[in-house]
C-alpha cells in the first residue's frame, strides 16, 4: 500500500513514525520537475510505502492555482502509478481544511473512492455536509465522474454525546445516509504518547491494550 500524505501539517506522515521535512513530498511532482516514483520511500509498517508531507505543499497551491490543467495534475501522476501495478492500494490524506483548496480537489478529482474521517463533534458534523455537496459538484462538473463515496469513518467517539449517534452524520450526508456510515468507530485515544514521539500506534499494541481500535 501506498500512502500520500498532501496535507502541509504532515499529520499522517509523523502518526506512522517518519519525521516530515519536506525534501520528500509531492512538491515537485506536482509542479512537473520530477516524477512521483521518485518520492517514495519505505515506511517503519510493513507493507506500506510512504510519500512524505512537508511544510512546501503550502506553497505548492499557489503555484498550481496558476497552472490550467491543475486539477488533473495529481490524477495524472497516479495514472502513471497504477500502470505499473506497483500497489494494491493508495492512499491520499488531505489538508483537514473546507477552504476546499487545490491540493484537496485535486485529490477528490483524483480518487476512486473516498473515505471521510469524522470527528464527531458539532463542527466537524457541519463540515462533512459541505465535503459531500463539492463531491457531487466534482462528479457532476466531469472531472471525476466515478468518484464513489465509500463512507464516513467517525472518529473522536464519545458514546454519551448526541452527536456520535449514526443517524446525525447519517442525515448530513444526504440521501440514504446510514448506508455510508461505517458501524466500526474509533473511540478517544487513551494516550497520545505514541504521536508525541514520532511512534506509530499499531506497533504500541502489545504495550497499550486499549489502542486496538486503532490498528
Amino acid at each position: 500500500m501506498l500512502l500520500i500524505d498532501l496535507d502541509p501539517q504532515a499529520n499522517a506522515t509523523s502518526g506512522i513514525g517518519h519525521e516530515p521535512d519536506g525534501s520528500e513530498s509531492m512538491y515537485h511532482p506536482l509542479i512537473g520537475e520530477s516524477t512521483l516514483e521518485e518520492k517514495i520511500i519505505p515506511s517503519r509498517i510493513g507493507n506500506l510505502s510512504l510519500i512524505p508531507s512537508g511544510m512546501d505543499l503550502a506553497g505548492v497551491e499557489i503555484e498550481l492555482a496558476r497552472m490550467d490543467d491543475h486539477l488533473v495534475r495529481l490524477r495524472r501522476l497516479l495514472a502513471k502509478t497504477k500502470e505499473h501495478n506497483s500497489f494494491d492500494f493508495c492512499v491520499l490524506d488531505t489538508p483537514p481544511s473546507l477552504s476546499l483548496g487545490v491540493l484537496m480537489t485535486s485529490a477528490l478529482a483524483a480518487a476512486d473512492e473516498i473515505l471521510i474521517p469524522l470527528q464527531c463533534e458539532w463542527f466537524g458534523l457541519e463540515g462533512l455536509a459541505k465535503i459531500v455537496q463539492v463531491i457531487e459538484q466534482i462528479r457532476e462538473a466531469g472531472a471525476n465522474p466515478d468518484v464513489l463515496l465509500e463512507g464516513i469513518l467517525m472518529t473522536m467517539y464519545d458514546g454519551r454525546t448526541n452527536l456520535s449517534g449514526r443517524s446525525q452524520p447519517g442525515r448530513a450526508a444526504g440521501r440514504h445516509p446510514d448506508d455510508h456510515v461505517r458501524r466500526s468507530h474509533q473511540p478517544l485515544p487513551p494516550s497520545r504518547r505514541g504521536s508525541r514521539q514520532l511512534f506509530p500506534l499499531p506497533a504500541l499494541r502489545h504495550r497499550h491494550p486499549p489502542l486496538n481500535p486503532h490498528r
